[in-house]
């Protein structure tokens, strides 16, 4: 059987399958993709049971990224000028704004920019790092809205392109 040449090895992947763990083969399969350490959904090529190994990990990722998805955004304060909130939320981003704009802020919030993505949690994690050289207050980037969106834009696309050469749309 191959080894995978990353973090993610055949190992786990099978005591996942073994333990009828879907969350878990979602993890590590999502994983592996991201890390482009090689076609995990072809790692298993010749296991005896290969074809059950594809289903149940295809059905795993399908299922963790139909709950995942949802959307990134970034919405702004006009009087905190250049201090960007950069958050996800599995409703529509505007219903989301209304619930920031409900807490005790001075201001009110705008909606900058949304993407609708198939997985809030890993993308915004990856937009968050994507703006680490912009000083940060939890999800708070200071910094102007061009190259913050920029950041999250490019975060979205690259995740959007792991997905999709692996079947994952």
């Amino acid at each position: 059987m191959p080894q995978l040449p990353h973090l993610v090895s055949i190992a786990a992947l099978e005591r996942a399958f073994d333990a009828n763990d879907a969350p878990r083969t979602a993890e590590l399969v999502l994983s592996a993709l991201r890390q482009g350490k090689g076609d995990v959904m072809r790692s298993f090529t010749a296991h005896p049971f290969e074809d059950d190994w594809r289903d149940f990990a295809t059905k795993a990722v399908r299922d963790y990224l139909q709950a995942a998805q949802g959307h990134v955004y970034v919405v702004g304060n006009p009087l905190q000028r250049d201090f960007l909130k950069v958050g996800k939320t599995g409703r529509t981003p505007e219903k989301r704004l209304a619930e920031l704009n409900n807490e005790a802020v001075v201001g009110a919030f705008m909606l900058v920019a949304s993407w609708e993505v198939l997985d809030r949690h890993y993308v915004e994690k990856a937009a968050h790092r994507a703006l680490s050289c912009f000083a940060r207050v939890k999800e708070f980037f200071q910094g102007h809205y061009e190259p913050v969106c920029a950041a999250v834009a490019k975060a979205v696309e690259e995740d959007r392109a792991v997905l999709a050469r692996a079947g994952f749309r």
